[in-house]
Order: C-alpha cells, then structure tokens, then sequence
C-alpha cells in the first residue's frame, strides 16, 4: 500500500508527501512529511519544511525550514553514525512513544526546531529559529534557544472562551464565522 501512495504522490508533484494528510492543506516546495506523521486539516507548510514522528492539528502555519521530530541520535552509542552505532549497524532514532503533539492553530517560525516528544498547545507561537525542547503551553509565545516562554497571547479568560468554542474543529466557513463571533464579542 505504501508503494501505491508514494507512486501517487510522486505522479501528483507530492514527492516528499508521506504521512497520514488530512484535507486542505498546502504544502509548498520541497516540504518533507514522513510516513510516521500525522496532519490535520487546513494547515499550512512553507517551503523546505520537515514533519516526522509528529502529530500536528488543524489550521496551522509551519514556516519555511521548520523542523519537527526529527529522529535523535543515541549519545550512549560508540559511533553516532547509525549503520555502525555500537557495532550492530542499528540505533533506534525514533522513538514512537516520544512523538512531537502540536495543537491547533500554532504558527511555528523560520527555522524553529520542535524536539521528539515535545507537546505544543493550542494557539503557541513557536519564534524564528527557536528550539523547542520541552513543552508549550496553549497561547504562549516561545522563543530562543532553548525555547523560553516570553509572554501569552491572550488572558486566561479570553483563551478559555476561544478553547471553548473549538473553532479549529470546524470547517473553514464556519469556523471564519466563529471567529470573527470571538473578536466582536471579547472586543479583540
């Protein structure tokens, strides 16, 4: 089955398009999504943008070279190459019980690089060229390296409504409706 997807997507200029895809996404030139990922709906992919071991929502905004649960080499091993590793030609990169958890509608920077086994809640703001190494709060606004939180977006009053409105959960139409509801009625 595989082998039929990856065909597929390479007839559909979808090259480096491997994961589990949800719909209405776009993913622009040169983007990687590796068969261990999984994406939501509505989201958006810069350029040069690499997705694997990782989960990510609906309706965010990866900008380009961002780098999300990429393997991890085992220091423990005597070569960090990994055909040789400790000499059995195996070292475990991925780690399926450390897979990246990114909410919805996070909008994570140039270059930003999210750690295996990192969670980001909803709403984070993941800074250019930031590293992720521990997990995001929803609404926080995180950068540098390693990432620190500077500031939340909003409230908790005002993040508990939009949490409670679940508008990432909807469809694009509707969910535009909701949100525009959201501004006028916490006057954002």
């Amino acid at each position: 089955m595989n082998i039929l997807l990856r065909i597929y997507r390479r007839l559909t200029f979808r090259k480096g398009i491997y994961g589990a895809i949800g719909k209405k996404n776009h993913f622009s030139g040169g983007v990687i999504v590796y068969e261990n990922a999984q994406i939501g709906n509505y989201n958006y992919f810069s350029p040069y943008a690499m997705i694997n071991n990782a989960a990510i929502g609906n309706y965010c905004s990866i900008g380009p070279g961002a780098r999300i649960g990429l393997g991890e080499h085992d220091t423990n091993c005597v070569s960090m190459r990994p055909i040789i590793a400790n000499g059995e030609g195996k070292m475990k990169l991925f780690d399926p019980d450390k897979r990246t958890a990114v909410g919805h509608d996070v909008w994570i920077g140039t270059n930003a690089v999210l750690l295996q086994g990192v969670k980001v809640g909803n709403g984070a703001v993941i800074g250019a060229n930031a590293v992720i190494t521990r997990d995001v709060p929803a609404y926080a606004v995180a950068v540098g390296v390693p990432g620190e939180i500077i500031r939340f977006r909003f409230d908790d009053k005002i993040c508990n409504e939009i949490e409670k409105s679940k508008w990432f959960e909807e469809e694009e139409g509707k969910a535009r409706k909701i949100v525009a509801d959201l501004k006028r009625r916490l006057s954002l």
